[in-house]
């Protein structure tokens, strides 16, 4: 998963997943120089330290050869950083994927462990964008973020305290998180949940008005949009995918809790896996993935009053009403 700044309407968006990243041409109305790293975060420095980032199969360059032996370790995390990244960048990536990472345990309602699986998470800084075009990805295995320091990083990233670079981290590591669970970069879930969960974790109920919301909700239909590797061609939907998964957990939406989103990815995950082996022989595991999330969806999440929630077909189904809903769920 891949994220970009997009601007549209003067109005500054997360949107992952895709290609394009923001020009450096901009002046940027904050720096790194004002961060100042916390106390925890200063003591978290490690020198020396032996372990390699992972080995990315698409983090560009940088990142998947770490020549800086010198980290801050926390207690869910690892950040390491590239050439050319300062410190004082490579302690403020350290510090927002600690804190994000925490927050999202919290509203999940995770275990209190380390990281997700029991390891720290491995974060990179690096001063390039991600495969050339985007400002951060998150994989199973980690995050690789474009640093705060970085001439190609768009300045509203660096705006209101850091606020837009806060998300950046926080929507990729929604992201590490469920494929972590998934074990594979692959993850089965359908496109407007997998970048609307993230969204939504990240950025909350929208992004942006309920007019511009609705608009992009009757170009595209956001559930019918089920492929996973989305590309960017798609990346102007991404508040509709957000409010999208917003209507199902929220209060004034379809009262889902958030706490139950883990058993619904473990149960996808097993549903799949119990024939991943057949689909593969048999060319048909695109299909599967589809079939097995509309199942499991429908397995786990509710109406409001309690009863089982349609995907895609049957009456009064989320993709044929979705419209309707969001209209009246939106303010």
């Amino acid at each position: 998963m891949k994220t970009k700044l997009l601007t549209v309407l003067g109005a500054v968006f997360l949107a992952a997943c895709g290609g394009g990243g923001g020009g450096g041409s901009n002046t940027p109305t904050s720096t790194p120089s004002t961060y100042t790293p916390s106390a925890a975060v200063l003591a978290a420095k490690t020198t020396n330290y032996a372990t390699p980032f992972y080995a990315s199969t698409g983090s560009g360059s940088g990142c998947g050869n770490v020549s800086n032996t010198t980290v801050y370790l926390l207690p869910n995390t690892v950040t390491y950083a590239a050439q050319g990244v300062s410190e004082l960048s490579q302690q403020q990536a350290a510090e927002y994927a600690e804190q994000a990472i925490g927050e999202i345990k919290t509203v999940l309602s995770l275990s209190s462990g380390t990281g997700y699986t029991g390891q720290r998470v491995q974060v990179c800084a690096q001063s390039n964008l991600v495969l050339g075009s985007a400002t951060g990805m998150g994989e199973k295995d980690g995050l690789i973020v474009t640093s705060s320091d970085s001439s190609s990083l768009d300045a509203g990233y660096l705006s209101n305290g850091f606020d837009l670079y806060k998300k950046l981290v926080k929507h990729e590591l929604a992201h590490v998180y469920h494929q972590s669970l998934f074990g594979t970069n692959a993850a089965v879930l359908d496109t407007w949940f997998a970048e609307g969960f993230a969204e939504y974790i990240a950025s909350g109920k929208s992004s942006k008005s309920k007019a511009e919301i609705m608009a992009l909700v009757n170009a595209q239909n956001p559930i019918a949009l089920m492929t996973t590797g989305i590309g960017s061609g798609n990346l102007q939907y991404y508040p509709a995918f957000q409010s999208s998964v917003a209507y199902l957990f929220d209060t004034n939406g379809a009262k889902n809790s958030l706490s139950m989103a883990p058993m619904f990815l473990t149960a996808l995950k097993t549903d799949y896996a119990n024939a991943s082996l057949t689909c593969a022989a048999a060319g048909t595991c695109a299909t599967f993935r589809q079939d097995a999330f509309t199942r499991t969806f429908e397995a786990n999440f509710k109406e409001a009053d309690g009863t089982a929630l349609k995907l895609r077909t049957g009456t009064n189904n989320l993709q044929s009403t979705i419209a309707m809903r969001l209209t009246n769920f939106l303010q």
